[in-house]
């Protein structure tokens, strides 16, 4: 009896590469989502904290340079959101592109398992085709034995 082969199986080494590759877009893009909103949490807490050193310069100078410097922080926190936003819809795009990618790989997977049952019930229907022959076979080689034996 010949081996068992699935004609796909390229396909599915294929397939599973695939996935492996969108998995690992999906974890860059996830670990860049975590970046950006590392950097946005930092940003808030000095908008929060304002670390100009008010002993170093005098009142007016302190109020103008607090001012500026909460209006550049304001500015870098709208654009560190947008690219947040930014940065969650290209995870979000990569999440369906590796499910896709899962869902074809199980696809095959289910086909070659379901190949290889099928393949393994030929096998034992095969075989028990083969016993039942050599069970006959015997019974008439002993059938015949015994005629032998009374003539």
């Amino acid at each position: 009896m010949k081996k068992f082969k699935f004609r796909l199986e390229r396909v599915l080494a294929y397939r599973g590469a695939q996935k492996d590759e969108k998995k690992r877009e999906l974890l860059l893009k996830n670990k860049r989502v975590g970046d950006i909103q590392a950097e946005l949490n930092q940003l808030e807490s000095l908008v929060l904290e304002n670390k100009i050193d008010a002993s170093d310069v005098f009142l007016s100078q302190f109020i103008h340079l607090s001012g500026d410097y909460a209006l550049r922080l304001r500015t870098e926190i709208a654009e560190q959101k947008i690219k947040l936003e930014k940065a969650l819809e290209e995870a979000k795009e990569a999440l369906q592109s590796y499910l896709e990618a899962s869902r074809e790989e199980k696809k095959l997977v289910t086909l070659k398992e379901r190949r290889l049952k099928e393949y393994k019930t030929m096998c034992q229907n095969e075989e028990a085709k083969q016993l039942d022959e050599l069970n006959i076979q015997s019974r008439n080689n002993a059938l015949v034995a015994q005629i032998g034996e009374r003539e």
